[in-house]
């Protein structure tokens, strides 16, 4: 959402597909709010799975891949 109001004061061309070359600054704050919120969920629920794992004594993170 900060990137994208940046960009806009700066007035940098933003084009979105779905909204074509000429949409509006206000749908665009929209999608950047609604991408914000899913990257925060995403990032919830991997934080979730690795905890999960971690308490079934699971191995978590890179040195998982290294052990196999």
């Amino acid at each position: 959402m900060h990137f994208i109001s940046g960009l806009m004061v700066h007035q940098v061309p933003i084009v979105v597909t779905e909204l074509g070359p000429n949409g509006d600054p206000f749908m665009l704050h929209i999608y950047a709010a609604v991408a914000e919120q899913e990257r925060r969920k995403i990032a919830e629920r991997t934080s979730q799975a690795l905890q999960a794992k971690k308490a079934r004594g699971e191995p978590v993170g890179n040195m998982a891949m290294i052990e196999r």
